[in-house]
């Protein structure tokens, strides 16, 4: 169902969370306040987002790659913002109504592309995302960048983004 209207009744749960979603939302409020208007009085709500500040070259690349996904969608009619700063995510949060309690960030290992097939698989989905730009005059700007991801994987590695963790209660 669609984050920004609930098919719950209100007040239905201890806890409501969003994980690696809010840059997918086409209204990131009206989310934010449909988790409020399902959350039981003195009940939490858990954001977790990846972050794009202070990013260590090989979640650079991680950001390459999202970025180029993300402005096709948008190209092509789909909600998929990039990547928010840290500060932005807070800010966002905050300008909800929600009371945020607790807060940390997750970092995930690095990982080698080059010693398995997975740099041909991320490269095999980077042209089949291509591929919905195919007549467009976006095309050509963005074909030239499936190689300059696979240099700078090859050369950086590749690591997921940290992600912050927002732990809170609704105003409400």
């Amino acid at each position: 169902m669609s984050a920004e209207k609930l098919e719950f009744e209100d007040k239905s749960f201890n806890l409501a969370s969003i994980s690696m979603a809010l840059h997918h939302l086409p209204d990131i409020q009206k989310a934010l306040k449909e988790m409020q208007r399902v959350v039981k009085p003195g009940g939490w709500i858990i954001v977790n987002e990846l972050f794009s500040d202070n990013l260590n070259p090989a979640e650079e690349v991680h950001k390459m790659l999202h970025h180029f996904r993300s402005k096709i969608d948008r190209l092509t009619g789909v909600s998929h913002n990039e990547t928010f700063k840290k500060d932005e995510i807070r800010e966002i949060i905050k300008a909800s109504g929600i009371d945020i309690q607790f807060e940390f960030e997750n970092h995930l290992e690095p990982v080698s592309l080059a010693e398995t097939n997975e740099l041909e698989n991320r490269l095999e989905k980077m042209k089949l995302h291509l591929e919905k730009l195919e007549s467009r005059p976006e095309y050509e700007i963005f074909k030239p960048q499936i190689e300059e991801f696979r240099q700078a994987a090859l050369k950086h590695g590749f690591q997921s983004p940290p992600r912050i963790v927002l732990i809170g209660k609704s105003a409400k």
